[in-house]
């Protein structure tokens, strides 16, 4: 019985030192990336921020934790952000989801923040982990290509002398500016969605 006694203490030990050594690896890992990452339990209160996390926010782990953390975030993202993280945790699936977050100096930074369902060895829903990146420099590019494209879109809109169309992969139609109009007797709204073999080209000459 002593010995049964002592064998068992002896594998828990080993077990708890083998969790233990995980436990740091995995913290190692997740210190030397350039993720921010958290995890919350079921109750949909976090428990664990990075050191990334930490040192992006300025702020100790005690404040991040519970929901301490969407003190950082934007109040004109908050408001969305919670909704699309408690509708997750109801659904329990995926979410991924952009927001602002305030850095250590103030700015706030565009997020993508990513989460997944955690689920123990037997498979109980054990809460989520999240990886955050930074994708400012992503925004601002998306926002400056769309506001050139606009731009773009004004100026051939506006051009009387020059009839310009924009056509799909199918010759569908789908952009036709005031000029077109005036050529081709089509207003916008009739020639968009439609083929181009459809609108302007005779039917002997369609092949």
């Amino acid at each position: 019985v002593l010995l049964r006694v002592n064998f068992l203490v002896s594998e828990r030990h080993q077990t708890k030192s083998e969790l233990i050594e995980s436990e740091q690896q995995y913290r190692t890992l997740a210190d030397s990336g350039p993720a921010l990452i958290w995890m919350a339990g079921p109750s949909k209160l976090c428990h664990y921020f990075n050191k990334v996390w930490l040192e992006f926010t300025g702020r100790t782990l005690e404040q991040e934790y519970g929901n301490g953390w969407t003190e950082g975030v934007h109040p004109d993202d908050l408001k969305r952000c919670i909704q699309i993280y408690e509708q997750a945790f109801e659904q329990r699936t995926k979410f991924s989801m952009d927001y602002r977050l305030r850095r250590h100096d103030g700015a706030f930074r565009w997020i993508q923040d990513d989460g997944c369902p955690r689920y123990d060895t037997e498979g109980r829903f054990i809460g989520y982990i999240g990886f955050c990146l930074d994708i400012s420099e992503r925004k601002q590019n998306s926002e400056a290509l769309l506001e050139s494209e606009i731009r773009f879109r004004k100026l051939l809109q506006e051009i009387s002398s020059v009839a310009v169309q924009g056509y799909d992969a199918n010759l569908v139609t789908r952009y036709w500016n005031r000029a077109s109009e005036q050529l081709y007797g089509y207003p916008a709204s009739e020639a968009i969605g439609r083929k181009l073999t459809d609108l302007i080209i005779p039917p002997p000459m369609v092949d």
